[in-house]
């Protein structure tokens, strides 16, 4: 995405992401009518870190060039491992939700409560309806 100075992003490398939504087109062109395509995510699990204003513009950027070949393909999305609302709420606007998919990676495999089924469950819906950020 960038130069990480270990605080924030010294600068974005917009050719890096430029790339990326050029990678997608060409899939799309290549494979965007095929029946056994039904969603593209275009990244797996960017980092918490990342800059979320770049971010969603890829992910503004991605989804345009999927509709232009097949606006039937759902656009699916990581929330960074960030998963509130607040944040990505205003991704797309609300008349244009149809379909996005969000993706989130809740990892709770070694959870202090994975012992207990209630309690392991009541945390991972804590977690999924938080919005403390």
């Amino acid at each position: 995405m960038g130069h990480w100075n270990g605080t924030k992003y010294d600068w974005i490398n917009n050719k890096n992401i430029q790339w990326g939504v050029d990678n997608v087109t060409k899939l799309m062109n290549m494979w965007g009518n095929h029946p056994a395509v039904y969603a593209l995510e275009p990244v797996n699990e960017p980092w918490w870190n990342s800059d979320i204003p770049a971010l969603k513009d890829f992910y503004r950027s991605v989804r345009k060039e999927i509709q232009k070949v097949n606006p039937a393909v759902k656009f699916v999305f990581h929330d960074s491992f960030l998963p509130y609302a607040n944040i990505w709420n205003d991704l797309f606007a609300d008349d244009d939700i149809e379909n996005v998919v969000l993706d989130t990676h809740t990892y709770m495999a070694w959870d202090p409560t994975r012992n207990d089924i209630g309690a392991y469950c009541d945390n991972y819906g804590s977690r999924l309806y938080s919005s403390d950020i």
